[in-house]
């Protein structure tokens, strides 16, 4: 990569001194990046920025650079005038970075594909005398990404309160989602879940009668992915701006700072 710094920075102190004449002090940001298809096809795409603003892009197809912003024509048809470099640019995507990429897959490839199933806990609390606040916890998942929402009657409800997706100390995260009912409200809700540990999602019904917690197993197909309703007084305290000083209590302890009843829901087999 130091060919690739050098020639980068070599380039653009020439375009900045016609530009500007005396040096000064100027920014250049670089970004480089490969795929590998399935099929052993790759993709790949340099990128710079100059002083914060967006230059140019390569076309390692075409052997070309494309300017961004026409302020940067002239270095762009500079660097496509020199065939050798741009050579040196599509061998660097399709060759060394794939080659790299295949490295780091392997060194990392147990933290990479590590996949952890979710917990999953409903519970409310009254907020007033005629409406119920609602909360799914799904937590202890990783990959970091999950898609959480709530439904009513099988129809995905729009108005919902979401915390932030938050690590959790065992380096896995939660997120929790809110709704809020009407007293006499009737339908029928489910927290919908999907994430990758998952081979498809899941439905955690809310259901009014229940009472306590239970161990639940899905299954998924390849394997059985087991859902704890976990003992937790949700809608409390679990908001990401409160969070600091949560994160030092244990689950056991969370539930007894909260003597407020809960209601859970069950997973249907």
């Amino acid at each position: 990569m130091a060919g690739f710094h050098g020639l980068v920075r070599g380039n653009t102190e020439i375009f900045y001194r016609q530009q500007h004449g005396a040096s000064s002090v100027f920014f250049v940001q670089g970004m480089c990046g490969c795929e590998l298809n399935s099929d052993n096809s790759t993709e790949g795409f340099i990128k710079f920025g100059y002083d914060g603003e967006d230059a140019y892009v390569f076309d390692k197809d075409r052997l070309s650079w494309i300017a961004v912003n026409p302020e940067f024509q002239t270095l762009a048809d500079r660097w496509n005038a020199n065939t050798f470099m741009n050579k040196y640019f599509k061998t660097l995507l399709e060759k060394d970075c794939v080659k790299w990429l295949l490295i780091y897959l392997r060194a990392g490839r147990e933290a990479l594909q590590r996949k952890v199933a979710p917990e999953v806990f409903i519970g409310k609390r009254s907020d007033g005398d005629r409406v119920l606040r609602v909360s799914c916890l799904v937590s202890g998942f990783y990959p970091w990404a999950i898609e959480v929402t709530w439904l009513g009657n099988g129809e995905e409800i729009a108005d919902i309160e979401s915390s932030d997706v938050l690590p959790n100390q065992d380096m896995t995260y939660r997120v929790l989602k809110t709704i809020e009912l009407s007293g006499d409200d009737r339908k029928s809700y489910s927290c919908h879940i999907e994430h990758a540990s998952l081979l498809r999602g899941i439905n955690v019904p809310w259901e009014r009668a229940t009472e306590g917690g239970t161990n639940v197993g899905i299954g998924t197909g390849a394997a059985a992915v087991s859902l704890t309703l976990l003992g937790i007084i949700v809608g409390i305290g679990f908001w990401s701006k409160r969070q600091n000083r949560r994160d030092q209590q244990s689950p056991s302890e969370t539930s007894k700072a909260h003597q407020r009843p809960v209601e859970t829901g069950r997973v249907l087999p």
